[in-house]
């Protein structure tokens, strides 16, 4: 992130709090039945997707890495929603996406 203004810029960053995460399970070996059901069940988004830093305060043109983490479960499919507030100004939505597979050999 890069504060452009000539103003001290305070910032929070949240998850969109109506948002909640599907999760599909894939089969590993997925039969007929199994590809027409697929498993789904719903998780708090802040037990898949972390923000870090959360909170902080940018001077005029000084920058500052935000570090988004996905926890991936075994061959799930995550989507969800991060916001950044700014004191005084807009809320900047991000979408967040995370994929992950089996691991087989």
């Amino acid at each position: 992130m890069t504060n452009i203004s000539e103003m001290i810029c305070a910032y929070d960053w949240s998850f969109l709090e109506e948002e909640v995460t599907s999760l599909i399970v894939k089969d590993e070996e997925p039969s007929e039945e199994s590809k027409k059901k697929k498993k789904k069940k719903e998780l708090p988004i802040n037990e898949v997707f972390d923000i870090l830093p959360v909170s902080g305060i940018l001077h005029p043109g000084e920058s500052e890495t935000v570090e988004f983490t996905y926890y991936a479960g075994h061959g799930m499919t995550y989507n969800g929603i991060a916001v950044c507030s700014i004191e005084g100004g807009p809320d900047y939505q991000i979408p967040l996406a995370g994929e992950s597979s089996f691991v087989s050999y």
